[in-house]
């Protein structure tokens, strides 16, 4: 993901477990608006 992305992406995972958390780090507005654009499915 970190690298299709282009910035950092954190996955926490516990073992047993079936859900989790991703997590996006942005440094600019235009990152931030990239990723909505990927989640919103534009």
């Amino acid at each position: 993901l970190s690298a299709n992305l282009g910035m950092k992406v954190v996955l926490d995972h516990k073992p047993g477990q079936e859900a989790g958390k991703v997590t996006l780090h942005y440094t600019s507005l235009d990152q931030l608006d990239e990723i909505c654009r990927l989640l919103g499915g534009a």
